[in-house]
């Protein structure tokens, strides 16, 4: 699937949450909407999550829009490659769940990091940067 399929489904799955979420009156942005700058991230790094797992190809969107985690992932990828005996190729250690995770927690851990040199953030954000980042890619595995 083109990078561009991702981000349109991510987009329907995310209003889906939003109405699922407003008839059952569950108030799961609440912890988003007390902060403008965390909803922001937050959705950077879910649409980032959804282009994650295509790193092990150099023409993918992710490595055009969200070049930071790119690269994480890539060197993630390598890295599970070569522990694991198996070579680098698309669709291959990016397209796991132990690359998933990795990939996910290696970047919400630096993108809080990072942030937290610009705003003040509870660290609480940081488990919500990893669920946003697995769910934006949990989405990409589920759609390929």
């Amino acid at each position: 699937m083109k990078g561009k399929n991702h981000l349109i489904s991510g987009i329907i799955v995310l209003f889906a949450i939003m109405l699922f979420d407003l008839f059952l009156g569950l108030k799961l942005y609440s912890i988003i909407e007390q902060n403008v700058a965390v909803t922001i991230i937050s959705l950077y790094l879910f649409f980032a999550g959804l282009l994650l797992p295509d790193a092990d190809k150099t023409n993918s969107w992710i490595f055009k829009f969200f070049l930071p985690f790119a690269l994480v992932s890539w060197l993630t990828g390598l890295m599970l490659s070569f522990f694991k005996g198996k070579k680098f190729r698309h669709r291959g250690v990016l397209h796991s769940f132990k690359g998933m995770f990795l990939t996910s927690v290696i970047s919400a851990i630096l993108s809080f990091l990072m942030m937290s040199l610009f705003i003040d953030l509870k660290y609480e954000y940081a488990f919500l940067f990893f669920l946003v980042i697995i769910l934006g890619q949990l989405i990409h595995l589920v759609l390929d």
